[in-house]
């Protein structure tokens, strides 16, 4: 899996995943719970501190959020659908006095 980053906090741009790293960082778009993330992959065999290493490398690398005890992967899957315009936000907006 590619994974480009468009940000400009990062050193690297474009970061590469495949196996275990990938199927970890996938399973962090449903915002699990610590406990259930690694409760998934000690059933399919891996251990706990290898899956800890991968979510805090992630999180270090700026691609992973861990907020409220639970993971959350960071990237949009492409294709990216563009913002409305600022004018058509549905919760409106302020606009400063000139």
């Amino acid at each position: 899996m590619l994974i480009t980053d468009t940000r400009s906090l990062l050193k690297k741009s474009e970061l590469v995943m495949s196996g275990l790293e990938k199927d970890v960082y996938l399973a962090c778009d449903e915002a699990p719970r610590q406990d259930e993330l690694l409760e998934r992959f000690r059933r399919k065999g891996f251990d706990s501190g290898e899956i800890m290493a991968i979510l805090d490398r992630h999180t270090d690398q700026s691609m992973t959020l861990h907020i409220d005890g639970r993971y959350v992967s960071l990237a949009l899957r492409h294709p990216v659908k563009p913002l409305r315009p600022f004018h058509d936000f549905p919760g409106g907006y302020l606009v400063p006095k000139v």
